[in-house]
């Protein structure tokens, strides 16, 4: 065979392999750019500028009753915001109180609160000492929302890492809890959490099991 021929057969094959993609990358094997996902974002409420997020707790003996904890229950409380598009980014703040049950005046009582920036304010809605349920009561948080740069709030996460001991409302025997820790985390919908108070909907409920 002349060398002509095979200089020509060569140059043909190397056409036809990059015609065909396989000597050169080809538009349908790249992969495509990965987008970040951005967040809308939240309507402003019309008299401030923060929202509500909320969390319920319970502490019940499964199969018998309420147990009231016998001592305090420190919770963090991590506010998460994210930007709208084209920043799509994120940033946290993290605050902490403990919740107790005083039996001198028979209700839940808030203490060691520690705030941040965004997180603006704590409060506790008092619900059942020793009902035939669960004791149980609910944090609402008041949260700064559309920060400087535009960061709407997301997510609010809650976390506890030590749950103490209770005693039982029925016969008042000691009990541990069945967990050591417990978390949540309240998604929204935060166009409809403009009030401070706990008159919302929609957030999620821990219940912290004894034995």
């Amino acid at each position: 065979m002349s060398r002509k021929l095979i200089t020509s057969i060569l140059v043909y094959g190397t056409a036809l392999g990059l015609g065909l993609g396989f000597g050169a990358e080809s538009s349908v094997l790249r992969p495509k750019p990965v987008q970040a996902v951005c967040y809308a974002g939240n309507y402003n409420c019309y008299y401030d500028g923060t929202k509500t997020s909320l969390l319920t707790v319970q502490h019940v003996e499964n199969g018998v009753g309420a147990v009231l904890p016998s001592a305090g229950t420190t919770w963090s409380i991590t506010a998460n915001w994210s930007q709208s598009y084209p920043g799509c980014g994120d940033q946290s703040e993290t605050a902490t109180v403990t919740v107790s049950w005083d039996s001198s005046t028979a209700s839940w009582a808030l203490s060691n609160t520690n705030l941040t920036t965004n997180i603006v304010g704590v409060s506790i809605c008092n619900g059942a000492g020793c009902s035939p349920s669960a004791s149980t009561y609910t944090l609402y948080v008041d949260i700064n929302d559309n920060l400087t740069g535009g960061y709407y709030l997301r997510t609010t996460d809650y976390a506890t890492s030590g749950v103490p001991n209770g005693t039982q409302c029925t016969g008042g025997a000691a009990k541990t809890p069945s967990m050591g820790s417990a978390s949540a985390t309240d998604s929204g919908s935060w166009n409809s959490r403009c009030a401070y108070d706990c008159s919302h909907t929609g957030f999620p409920t821990i219940t912290i099991y004894y034995q």
